[in-house]
C-alpha cells in the first residue's frame, strides 16, 4: 500500500493537511499544518504542534493528507545515484526490515530509512480512522513537495536544511538551529 503513494505531484490540489510524526525517545509526537492554496498563493489555514494522537483525530478526513516521518530511527543520507547504496545506509541488517524513501535526482540519491514495524505502527492508525493519505515521507524529503507549493529554494524541515535549484534538491544539512520559516503572512517554527 504505501509503495503506490510516491512521486504524486502537487500543483492541481487546493487544500492538503501534512502530518509530522516524529519519533522520540519518549514516544511519537505529532505537528499538524493544514494548507489552502488559491491561485498562486498559499494560506495557513491551521497550525497544531507536540500534539497526541487524540488532536490528529479532529482533524478533516476529507481534506488529502501527508505523513512525514522523522526524528529518532530514521537515517537520511545523500548518495551517489549509481550503485548498491542501500546496503551502505543498512550494513548488514535485511532490506526487507527497512522503508525505503528514496528521492532521484540527476547526479544523487537522497535516502531515508527506517524499520518497517516503526512507521507501519503509525501509519495504521491512520487507516483506521478513515484518513485519506495521498503521500507519505520518511526523512527531510517532504520538502520536495513544499518546495513546489511554496517555490522556495529554501528549506527548513525539522533538523535539516534544504536547497533547492531548479526545482531539484542540492543538498541537505542537519541543523540545530531553532528557525522560522514564513507561509503567506504567518511565521511558523521549524
Amino acid at each position: 500500500m504505501l509503495e503506490k503513494l510516491k512521486n504524486i505531484r502537487y500543483q492541481s490540489v487546493k487544500r492538503i493537511q501534512i502530518v509530522e510524526v516524529q519519533f522520540t525517545s519518549a514516544g511519537s509526537v505529532y505537528h499538524i499544518l493544514q494548507f489552502k492554496k488559491t491561485g498562486n498563493d498559499i494560506q495557513l489555514v491551521e497550525l497544531k504542534e507536540k500534539v497526541d494522537f487524540e488532536a490528529v483525530k479532529g482533524i478533516s478526513k476529507n481534506t488529502p493528507l501527508l505523513l512525514a516521518f522523522s526524528g529518532k530511527g530514521i537515517i537520511s543520507k545523500k548518495v551517489g545515484s549509481k550503485g548498491n547504496y542501500i546496503k551502505d545506509i543498512i550494513f548488514s541488517a535485511s532490506v526487507d526490515d527497512f522503508f525505503i524513501y528514496e528521492l532521484q535526482q540527476e547526479f544523487h540519491n537522497y535516502v531515508s530509512v527506517a524499520r518497517k514495524d516503526l512507521i507501519l505502527s503509525e501509519f495504521e492508525q491512520f487507516q483506521e480512522e478513515g484518513f485519506q493519505v495521498l503521500d507519505y515521507s520518511i526523512g527531510p524529503f517532504v520538502g520536495i513537495h513544499l518546495e513546489q507549493i511554496l517555490n522556495t529554494n529554501k528549506l527548513l524541515v525539522r533538523d535539516y536544511h534544504l536547497s533547492f535549484q531548479e526545482n531539484t534538491l542540492e543538498n541537505f544539512v542537519k541543523s540545530t538551529e531553532n528557525e522560522e520559516l514564513e507561509i503567506g503572512d504567518t511565521r511558523i517554527n521549524s
